[in-house]
């Protein structure tokens, strides 16, 4: 993660398919260190995916 932020300067909360961002993925597969890098780089909470949830939503699921 680190190469790809800081190296390659790839996009923080770009969306997939399904409207969910890096951060979304990190949530719902548990990567917690993923998740705390994210953060510090400044990754958005507040994006909502394709049916309308947040990172926060997703943390209560998972």
């Amino acid at each position: 993660m680190h190469y790809l932020i800081d190296d390659l300067h790839c996009k923080l909360d770009l969306r997939d398919n399904l409207g969910r961002t890096p951060m979304h993925r990190a949530v719902i597969k548990d990567k917690y260190a993923t998740v705390q890098l994210l953060i510090e780089k400044g990754a958005s909470l507040s994006i909502q995916d394709d049916i309308g949830e947040t990172v926060l939503h997703w943390a209560i699921f998972f």
